[in-house]
This record gives structure tokens, sequence and C-alpha cells, in this order.
């Protein structure tokens, strides 16, 4: 791991150990890949109610496992695995084909094939806070495919040092207002935030998507990328993962199709 001494101190870098394996066939539905550590807890099917919410409140993440129960993320993995951001609103195929891609697109570099963790955050920069009840509604749509984990981080550099060691899969759209200078100061830059993702061992496999205009926009076309830091993207290309499926217009066919509902 790339990490000086005093970054992992920093970012807590945790110590990857070797798998129990669950018993009560949590690690057979896992999927393949997927390396699985002892498992916990208590049934979370509310989703945000009790210990979830105290744990966020305090600026915890929460995780939840394959089943729904509660657990610790760093519990569920032998090695770091990809963190899949969004909000999910809802789960749809392109996002666990874009999963699965990244993994593949891993493997392929890296010569391991790594778990997958999806993450939620509770609030969003441009969004603002997601309500308890949503929350629930969308670990469910998890149970039975990947571990699931809410996070009250909003930025990525937060993101990098709760989840130090781990790739972050993102679309192209998320990456661009990573790296749009509106975001940052002249005295937290974006360089300053690559500079810190890079030292709790995090990077990014970026994932393109199809323009207004059916151009593919990938890594190459973002303008202006941070040449020190290239090395924490890797790109999926169109032959990689090519799949134009919209939350936004899949919740807008949910809404006209469900007589008194005016969006989800």
């Amino acid at each position: 791991m790339r990490c000086a001494v005093q970054s992992v101190r920093r970012c807590g870098i945790p110590h990857w150990g070797r798998p129990v394996l669950a018993t009560n066939g949590f690690a057979q539905r896992c999927g393949p890949g997927q390396e699985v550590r002892g498992m916990a807890h208590s049934d979370a099917s509310s989703g945000c109610s009790g210990r979830a919410a105290d744990k966020l409140q305090r600026g915890e993440p929460v995780a939840f496992n394959v089943e729904g129960q509660l657990a610790s993320w760093k519990s569920l993995f032998e090695k770091p695995p990809l963190v899949v951001a969004g909000s999910f609103n809802p789960l749809h195929e392109g996002h666990l084909a874009m999963a699965e891609a990244a993994r593949a697109k891993v493997e392929q570099v890296s010569g391991t094939r790594p778990g997958v963790l999806f993450e939620i955050a509770v609030k969003n920069a441009d969004k603002g806070n997601i309500n308890h009840q949503a929350l629930a509604d969308r670990v469910r749509q998890f149970r039975g495919k990947f571990p699931v984990v809410l996070s009250p981080f909003t930025l990525f550099v937060e993101k990098a040092r709760a989840f130090a060691g781990c790739r972050f899969v993102v679309g192209y759209d998320t990456i661009v207002r990573i790296l749009d200078h509106k975001y940052y100061t002249k005295e937290y830059s974006v360089s300053d935030v690559l500079r810190d993702v890079d030292a709790c061992g995090c990077s990014f496999v970026v994932a393109g998507r199809n323009d207004a205009d059916g151009t593919f926009r990938t890594w190459k076309h973002v303008r202006d990328p941070p040449k020190a830091y290239e090395h924490l993207f890797l790109p999926l290309e169109e032959a990689d993962f090519a799949v134009n499926i919209s939350s936004t217009e899949i919740r807008r066919k949910l809404a006209a199709s469900t007589p008194g509902v005016g969006g989800l």
C-alpha cells in the first residue's frame, strides 16, 4: 500500500485478516469473488432505526450484510473492497452491471478479484439529506445481492479516510463533480484533496456514460485532468461497460404508472 506510516495512522487503514466464513449460508449467497468474514449482528430491516440512526448521528458509517443485518463493513471482506458510491434511487441493473464491470477491470489490472460494497451517503453535497424511510427502502433493495453501507460522508476525501485502501467506483458525472473547482477553496484545492485520497491508499474506477448527442464520455473527456494524480483513475471504456439506464427516468415512469403518486 502506498501510504506512509503517518498517513496510515491518519486514514485508519485496517488490518485485513483471514476470513471466518459465516455458517448460515451468507457466504454461499454473497456472489463470486466476495470474501466474507465473521458477520453480525442484529436484524436491521428498518434500515435506519435504533443503533443505526445513533451511529450515523455520531458520524459513523452503518453497514448491512446481504441478509439485511447490521455488520461492521470491515468484517465482511478479507481485503479492501470496491466501494460503489451512489444514491441508488432506485437500484437498477445498470448499477449492478457497473459493479461487475469494475470488479472485472480491477482483476484484469491487479490479478485480484475484489469484493464489492455499495455505499449510500445519507446526505449529498448537491441534493441535501435523505429521510430515514427512504434510506430504509434503499437498503432493502440490496438484500440478497450485495452488502451496503450508509455513510455520513459528503465529500470523497472524507470517504477515503473512512474507507482507506478501497477503490471507489463512480460514474463520469460524479468524477467531473469531484474535480470541479467550485467545491474547493484556495486553502484546500482539488490537488490537495487528491493528495489526501492518495495518502489513504484510495483511488477511483470511472465508468463512462452516453451523452445526449450519443458520445460515450469517460476519463479521456475530463477537462484538465490532474496530471500528477492520473494514477488514481482507472477508466472503464465503452467495451468494458456501456449501459444507458437512468434512475431519474425510472422514477418518472414509476410515478406516471402509479395513480396519485407524483414522484418517489
